[in-house]
């Protein structure tokens, strides 16, 4: 399948506003850096990498859209067959207050969209505020300004309508490269004074002694204006810590069944997103992302208002992509901590059909 490396027109240079993009006759395919929402202020930009767009193919093949359709049916019909073998009680049971509250309602489109953090939500969370017109935001986040403009509708039965009659669709990600992208972005930095997870960068280190861990003077990141944009004096948590932290974070999920608030970033797919009580005509998956958001486009009718883009986080180590920084990082995990945090969060792998096992042969063995 073509991942867009293939494409005719590379354009780095040029910046572009969304008016501006429509009237340049470029090849369907080229890639764009190009201006999509922000916050108004952004204390340091240097932190956040720019947008890259593609244009929206001007037209589909039969054989193209056959391809994604089989797809997106495939991916649907594997999750229908995992929902019927699972026992939906207790952790499974549906949590839908919660899950409705984490929706996106675009009503305008009649489309609803369950958003997993550290699995394309920024790039789509942009895509809404572009289809809200908005462009320079003034809240304190995007996410929290696309709550504030798609949060679920107070009448139970309006809400129900829609949830109805929308097209529904959700992205997911491998289960063990999401954690580690939310460690590198969630561990390794801190915004400024009241980062809120500065304090849960300490309790992991608190809570979790590392004898592995580098010593002080090697971890800290003062020098560092890219991390600790506030020179602030810290130690970042390893990544064994983090996930003992997210091990026990599910630990309490399965043992409360499931009425335990999980930080998002972390939490999995199946409790924030109920896929096997929402039927979701559309699960994407970041590592064809480029082809499966392209064709949610079209299918929404919404390709004269977006891009087919996506927002790269930026990195606070020395790795250019989470699957690069995955085989050293996971080299840091004993197997049997692995094996726990993947049994925890099995439903995610079994529902979306991913596999651990390459993963498992990166870690550390057990002494």
């Amino acid at each position: 399948m073509p991942n867009g490396q293939d494409v005719s027109d590379i354009i780095d240079s040029e910046e572009l506003d969304k008016e501006s993009f429509q009237g340049k006759k470029k090849q369907p395919g080229a890639t764009l850096r190009v201006h999509l929402p922000e916050r108004e202020v952004v204390a340091h930009p240097e932190q956040y990498q720019k947008d890259v767009a593609k244009l929206i193919r001007n037209e589909w093949t039969e054989e193209m859209i056959k391809r994604q359709e089989d797809l997106f049916r495939k991916r649907s019909a594997h999750v229908e067959e995992v929902c019927n073998s699972l026992t939906l009680n207790g952790a499974l049971a549906a949590k839908m207050g919660s899950v409705f509250e984490n929706m996106r309602w675009i009503s305008k489109h009649n489309m609803i969209w369950c958003p997993i953090f550290k699995a394309a939500s920024t790039t789509w969370v942009k895509n809404l505020l572009m289809i809200a017109g908005e462009s320079k935001i003034h809240a304190r986040s995007l996410h929290a300004r696309a709550r504030q403009l798609f949060g679920p509708p107070n009448d139970p039965r309006v809400r129900d309508k829609l949830l109805r009659e929308s097209q529904r669709m959700m992205i997911v990600r491998h289960p063990l490269e999401r954690l580690l992208s939310a460690y590198r972005d969630k561990m390794l930095r801190v915004r400024h004074a009241h980062d809120p997870f500065v304090r849960i960068q300490k309790a992991i280190m608190l809570k979790y002694p590392d004898p592995d861990a580098p010593p002080p003077p090697a971890v800290t990141a003062i020098p560092d204006p890219k991390n600790m944009t506030d020179k602030l004096p810290t130690t970042h948590p390893t990544f064994k810590q983090f996930l003992m932290k997210a091990r026990d974070d599910l630990r309490t999920v399965w043992n409360n069944k499931g009425k335990t608030i999980v930080n998002m970033h972390w939490r999995p797919f199946w409790l924030t997103c109920a896929p096997c009580h929402v039927i979701y005509d559309y699960i994407g998956k970041v590592e064809t992302l480029d082809w499966d958001q392209e064709y949610i486009i079209r299918k929404m009718g919404l390709q004269d208002l977006l891009y087919n883009a996506h927002t790269h986080s930026s990195n606070f180590d020395s790795y250019n992509t989470t699957s690069e920084a995955a085989r050293d990082y996971f080299k840091q995990v004993p197997l049997s901590l692995l094996k726990d945090v993947v049994e925890l969060y099995k439903p995610d792998f079994l529902l979306f059909d991913y596999s651990p096992d390459s993963y498992y042969k990166l870690a550390k063995p057990d002494a």
